[in-house]
């Protein structure tokens, strides 16, 4: 793996993790917030599946758009596919 894409994926964490942070500080205005999140990034994402072409991007881009909501429903959700885990991030 190169260092940029080690650096890459530090970013795309440390981005989860900050978006983790924002949207539990909007649950607690609005107990509703994680839950209408969560829906908002699953639209996003759907859109980004159907329409690949909607924008100029490489396959690594799309990859790495992908894998940073992923990732970020994966914190703020506990909904791992690889583990499992069932736990979010800021609840460990």
């Amino acid at each position: 793996m190169s260092e940029n894409s080690v650096d890459l994926d530090q970013v795309k964490y440390a981005t989860a993790v900050l978006t983790d942070c924002l949207v539990r500080t909007l649950q607690q205005i609005d107990p509703t917030a994680r839950r209408r999140f969560l829906a908002n990034l699953e639209q996003a994402q759907q859109g980004l599946r159907e329409n690949p072409t909607s924008r100029p991007t490489s396959e690594d881009q799309t990859k790495h758009e992908n894998e940073l909501l992923v990732w970020t429903k994966s914190l703020i959700s506990g909904s791992e596919p690889a583990t499992a885990r069932g736990v979010p991030f800021l609840d460990l």
